[in-house]
C-alpha cells in the first residue's frame, strides 16, 4: 500500500517533513518517496487530511479563518464577501497557478481542498460578512 493511499499522519502522504531547522527531509514515519502514482483518490485523501487536521492546527478552524479572510478582502474591496467567495477565489488562485504549471501536484491538492471547504462552509452561511 502506498503512503498516498494510507495518508501518513506525519507527512500527509507527500513523503516529506521539515526538521527543527525548517529543512525539508524524507519522512521517517512512512519512508515514502513521494513518487507513487497520483490518482484522484490519493489527491482527495491528501486534501481531506490537510483540510481536516494540519491546516486547523496552523490557521485555526476553517470557518473562522475564511471569515477572517472574507473580512479583510471585504474591507480592501469595499464590498461584502462570503466565506464561499473566499473558497472560490482561492480555488481560482490555484487554477491560475496550474495554468502555468499543470504538473504541480500540491496545487491540485489545494484546489480539491478549497472545493471541499467551500462545499461545507456554504451550507453554514451564504450571507456576506456583515460586522
Amino acid at each position: 500500500m502506498s503512503c498516498r493511499a494510507a495518508v501518513c499522519q506525519k507527512c500527509g502522504g507527500n513523503g516529506y517533513t521539515r526538521d527543527a531547522d525548517g529543512k525539508t527531509k524524507n519522512c521517517s514515519n512512512c519512508k515514502c518517496s513521494g513518487e507513487e502514482p497520483v490518482t484522484r483518490l490519493s489527491t482527495l485523501a491528501i486534501a481531506g487530511h490537510l483540510t481536516s487536521k494540519d491546516r486547523d492546527k496552523e490557521y485555526g478552524a476553517a470557518d473562522r479563518n475564511f471569515d477572517d479572510i472574507a473580512r479583510s478582502w471585504s474591507a480592501y474591496l469595499d464590498r461584502p464577501l462570503t466565506v464561499s467567495d473566499v473558497s472560490c477565489l482561492l480555488a481560482l488562485l490555484k487554477i491560475a497557478r496550474l495554468k502555468r504549471n499543470p504538473g504541480h501536484e500540491d496545487s491540485w491538492v489545494d484546489l480539491a481542498g478549497y472545493a471541499a471547504l467551500g462545499s461545507e462552509l456554504s451550507q453554514e452561511t451564504i450571507n456576506p460578512v456583515t460586522r
